[in-house]
């Protein structure tokens, strides 16, 4: 299985690709090579087992389309291949022109996908210049890093305001991420009402 800071091939039957921004301070320090940060890591497959464990109507299609609990039997791409983080780079993102520069790569990691999961903003401006047919299914969901979901989830998905420092915040912010792509599923038609 091919895999450096910017890529993992993940199993050969998956058809999902999960696309994030760039690597960053950890991706360029980790041995071996791996595509994901400790954290965005342990986000994606603490989702993914919330989204396979589910308890929901939606169940068993959420186990059919996301077959594996291991984020790195999926595919994983970036936007850039190109290492950004403040202390190296000056910034933590590529800018577009470096977006546009690796639109060739992004299109061949995206080739034979049937979904693909835009995890952030970066993502989203690099699937934009794709030409992604309309047989690929796109979720588009918020950066899962720590930070990131800490930032934009204050609730919990009864609509309880987190508290700060509050054990079991991470996990219930994993599950508003969760309940969110179950509601891309639903928007794209993947998931039908029992």
């Amino acid at each position: 299985m091919k895999q450096s800071i910017y890529y993992n091939e993940g199993v050969k039957d998956c058809d999902i690709v999960f696309v994030l921004s760039c690597p960053g301070r950890d991706e360029e320090i980790s041995t071996p090579p791996k595509p994901l940060s400790k954290d965005t890591y342990e986000s994606l497959n603490t989702l993914l087992s919330i989204l396979r464990s589910s308890d929901n109507e939606y169940s068993s299609q959420l186990r059919s389309i996301f077959k594996y609990d291991d984020i790195y039997s999926y595919t994983i791409t970036k936007a850039s291949e190109k290492i950004h983080y403040e202390k190296k780079t000056g910034d933590a993102e590529p800018s577009v022109n470096e977006i546009k520069e690796n639109i060739p790569r992004l299109k061949k990691d995206l080739d034979h996908k049937r979904l693909i999961v835009s995890c952030g903003n970066i993502a989203k401006k690099a699937l934009s210049y794709c030409d992604i047919s309309e047989k690929v299914f796109v979720l588009q969901m918020m950066h899962p890093s720590f930070s990131a979901i800490n930032r934009q989830i204050k609730s919990d998905i009864y609509g309880n305001k987190l508290i700060t420092g509050e054990k079991g915040n991470k996990i219930k912010r994993l599950k508003v991420l969760s309940n969110m792509l179950e509601n891309e599923l639903l928007k794209k038609g993947l998931l039908k009402v029992n």
